[in-house]
């Protein structure tokens, strides 16, 4: 898919998919790991930050300048801080 498919497809990927489809397996990651630093590369709206938001410094990539616009709008929903940024990797 191209960078233009996903900024297309941000804003109903954002009310469509509100939680992670790997959520339980994130929680019983963060709660073995406790705390730290996460990369999450291809982070969309951010929905697979949450179960890390409480002691973890939180980092995402993407290459979708609109999923980006959308992890900001969902961090803020849910009150963590994300370090974002552009890049196609």
């Amino acid at each position: 898919m191209t960078r233009d498919v996903f900024n297309q497809i941000a804003p109903g990927w954002y009310n469509f998919r509100h939680w992670s489809i790997f959520r339980s397996e994130l929680e019983a990651l963060a709660q073995q790991w406790q705390k730290g630093r996460l990369l999450n590369i291809g982070c969309a709206h951010g929905p697979d930050f949450l179960p890390f938001r409480q002691s973890f410094d939180l980092y995402g990539v993407d290459f979708s300048t609109e999923m980006l616009k959308f992890a900001r709008k969902y961090s803020r929903k849910f009150g963590f801080a994300v370090n974002l940024s552009l890049a196609d990797v």
